[in-house]
């Protein structure tokens, strides 16, 4: 049979551990809020567009050249530069 000063100490112990649990999640809490805000800060922001078809209005211009034009011009340059 367990004595009534063991179950005390049980208690006690369990609570502070539960106490230190606690205090390191709002620690984190408080470390994950700050990250975030500094994120926030540089310009990192989420553009949330609304509308019903907001994909289709988005523009993409193409560049100059494409990238299969820029490789079967290294092969003409490379196949021209074996042959002579």
């Amino acid at each position: 049979m367990a004595t009534p000063g063991h179950q005390l100490a049980e208690v006690y112990v369990m609570q502070k551990l539960h106490k230190e649990k606690m205090k390191r999640e709002e620690e984190e809490e408080e470390e994950e809020a700050k990250a975030k805000a500094k994120t926030e800060d540089v310009g990192f922001a989420v553009k949330e567009s609304s509308g019903c078809f907001p994909s289709i209005f988005n523009k993409v211009h193409p560049g100059q050249a494409s990238t299969l034009d820029h490789v079967i011009n290294e092969e003409k340059d490379h196949d021209k530069n074996k042959a002579g």
